[in-house]
């Protein structure tokens, strides 16, 4: 479980080329908005990644990169980074590590249940936001505000 205030939980998950990232390897230099969302191409993934896409700048603005994990495999990672345009990283995390390290598996699901986690450069979790339905979104207004006020 990731708590406010601790280490963030270190994993090594294949981006969507396939090349091992290890996370703790991006902390001290940006924040990070850690995102975890049930699946690519599905509807409200796909807002929030196009609303991630269409307001990037403000995030990099904000000192803050983007991490997403999902379930799914690294070749739809790619195919939904392709399509998005995205630029940031897509992590696939198949036998979930990274999704019960951070306490954010969907029991019974073949995913994870929709989360932020905002760590420090030095590695703490400074904010989380866990949804009750894998409906429901934060917005790019509410997770910048966030990031604003983490130092």
């Amino acid at each position: 479980m990731a708590n406010i205030g601790e280490k963030a939980p270190d994993f090594t998950l294949a981006n969507e080329e396939g090349k091992e990232v290890k996370f703790s390897s991006l902390f001290g230099k940006q924040k990070i908005l850690l995102y975890f969302y049930p699946l690519d191409w599905s509807p409200v993934c796909s807002v929030q990644h196009k609303d991630f896409c269409a307001e990037y700048d403000k995030f990099e603005e904000a000192d803050a990169q983007i991490v997403a994990v999902s379930t799914d495999h690294k070749f739809s990672h790619a195919a939904f980074k392709l399509n998005l345009g995205a630029k940031y990283i897509l992590l696939s995390d198949p036998e979930k590590k990274a999704i019960k390290a951070y306490g954010v598996d969907f029991e019974g699901k073949q995913h994870s249940k929709r989360a932020y986690f905002i760590i420090n450069k030095q590695g703490i979790v400074r904010w989380k936001h866990v949804e009750e339905s894998t409906g429901n979104k934060r917005s790019n207004d509410e997770l910048l505000e966030a990031l604003k006020n983490i130092k």
